[in-house]
């Protein structure tokens, strides 16, 4: 059987499927790949529903039918009934979305839409000004390929014709692309980025600023620095991780001149990490070599322990808002998997040869690659995840909570 007969028979048994999986699961079909997904913070109560803004954007790249005005940035709204409200989910043949409680529909509804140059290889809101997003681009000009900041507010909805893409700020530095980025959670307009240029640029934006050249630069890695991510509970400290293998530690306050400590953390090149936000010990990995890495920062010599699902390596791992054991991670198989690193099985005589322990929940909804995933901030086991276009095509944005009864037995 081929490659799209079996991709599409796995789609069809989870869709089958989903209304016993979850207690949500909205599906948004998008014209073009998204390479990037957040949850805004803020949730707000409307009637039956309750709402909440994601932040997203296009990938056209090597599309001949695509323009320059399909280039944006996207804010969408979603929309979701409250738990409280009484009704079955439902699959909706005629907008090819699962969602829905009765007569109460859950929509995802575009809201903004900023022209932007080059694909939106990531978008990340400031944490302590929601207004502000910046962006990684794939668009090299004269030699730099900036990082954009935009403030949203100065945008209208939509663009009207003639606009073109006016980021109101530039973040010089960077030569190539890449989609490591971060804004420091403590510092407000602190932010690092890094890319296939060997680099790690940090700067401070402040107000009223247009272009803006890093603080500080870091060029200890030998090969494309995949990712970056700020420490969640020391403000000078981040980390970074590159296709040379290598886990970096940096602090702000030294000189950029080599990491405070540097380790070969997987067999192939390791493309994200995440800091856990209530221990400030631990840290994850994933690599292409389709493990995800859980570190103790007391002791590198190698991973406390090593989760393996992903077939095709681990693109995005990201540890839970809400309780210390739980993480996803996703990647090119398709699969979002949610794991509990409190339900580790050390004994060997024990362990299951058809699903580890930890596992917890794999959402199979994607049958392309998913380049990124978000925690709710506000919302318990809630996340949002997109596709993009593999072998059988994927270009979908989906919303999903696992149902209360998985995820009840999860709950330390």
């Amino acid at each position: 059987m081929d490659t799209e007969a079996t991709a599409e028979d796995t789609y069809r048994i989870w869709k089958k499927n989903a209304p016993y999986l979850y207690d949500v699961m909205i599906s948004r079909n998008l014209l073009w790949p998204s390479l990037t997904v957040e949850w805004f913070p803020e949730k707000t109560v409307q009637g039956d529903y309750t709402s909440q803004r994601i932040l997203f954007g296009t990938s056209t790249s090597g599309n001949e039918e695509a323009t320059a005005k399909d280039s944006t940035v996207i804010i969408a709204e979603v929309q979701v009934p409250r738990d409280d409200l009484p009704g079955d989910l439902k699959f909706d043949e005629s907008r090819n979305e699962i969602g829905g409680y009765g007569v109460v529909p859950a929509r995802i509804n575009t809201k903004i839409e900023i022209l932007h140059k080059g694909d939106v290889n990531r978008a990340r809101v400031m944490p302590q000004d929601h207004f502000f997003i910046a962006t990684k681009t794939d668009h090299v000009e004269n030699g730099e390929c900036d990082v954009f900041v935009f403030n949203y507010s100065k945008h209208p909805s939509r663009p009207k014709d003639g606009d073109v893409c006016k980021p109101d700020i530039l973040l010089k530095g960077h030569t190539q692309e890449g989609n490591g980025l971060a804004w420091n959670i403590f510092n407000k307009g602190e932010i690092i980025s890094s890319g296939k240029d060997e680099k790690i640029c940090r700067w401070v934006v402040p107000p009223g600023a247009s272009e803006v050249k890093p603080l500080s630069v870091y060029s200890h890695h030998e090969a494309t620095i995949n990712d970056v991510a700020w420490h969640r509970q020391h403000q000078a400290y981040f980390g970074s991780v590159g296709d040379d293998s290598l886990l970096m530690f940096w602090d702000s306050r030294d000189a950029p001149t080599k990491p405070v400590h540097a380790v070969c953390g997987h067999t192939e090149g390791i493309n994200c990490l995440s800091f856990n936000p209530f221990n400030e010990w631990l840290i994850l990995t994933g690599g292409g070599d389709n493990i995800v890495g859980l570190w103790d920062l007391r002791n590198l010599k190698e991973p406390l322990y090593k989760f393996k699902y992903h077939q095709d390596g681990v693109y995005n791992v990201q540890w839970a808002p809400f309780y210390e054991t739980i993480f996803a991670s996703g990647g090119p198989d398709g699969t979002v998997a949610v794991w509990d690193v409190g339900k580790i099985e050390t004994d060997e005589s024990k362990k299951s040869s058809e699903s580890p322990s930890e596992l917890v929940f794999v959402h199979g909804g994607h049958v392309g690659v998913v380049e990124d995933f978000s925690w709710n901030p506000t919302e318990e086991w809630m996340l949002t995840s997109v596709g993009s276009a593999g072998e059988v095509g994927d270009n979908t944005l989906h919303v999903w909570q696992m149902a209360e009864t998985i995820y009840t037995e999860a709950t330390p």
